[in-house]
């Protein structure tokens, strides 16, 4: 069975933002706890953290969070499984949400 590239495209996409998103992230790890980095470049290092942050928040919240609502619309779904998995959802989407912002505000700190 073989498959054509088209049909493997979004995945490619998805794997080199992520890989982009971590490298940022790894880079701006690496330039924050290092001693010998000028201020510039941890000012810098923690504008890429909060970006980062923030990006994947957003895909979070897009990709799960939002989503999570279409149970209370399914007949199928009981009321308090939908109202569980949703409260869990959202928890853990207000989380990646509060770390955000945690490190918008580092990065305006600084």
């Amino acid at each position: 069975m073989w498959t054509r590239f088209q049909d493997q495209a979004p995945l490619v996409i998805f794997l080199g933002l992520m890989f982009a998103l971590l490298t940022a992230a790894v880079a701006a790890h690496f330039f924050l706890s290092a001693k010998k980095v000028n201020e510039s470049m941890r000012r810098a290092a923690s504008w890429v953290a909060a970006a980062v942050s923030t990006i994947l928040a957003l895909a979070v919240s897009m990709a799960f969070a939002v989503p999570a609502l279409d149970d209370f619309r399914n007949p199928q779904v009981p009321f308090r499984d939908a109202l569980l998995g949703v409260t869990i959802v959202w928890a853990i989407s207000l989380g990646v949400w509060v770390i955000a912002m945690r490190c918008i505000i580092s990065a305006l700190r600084r």
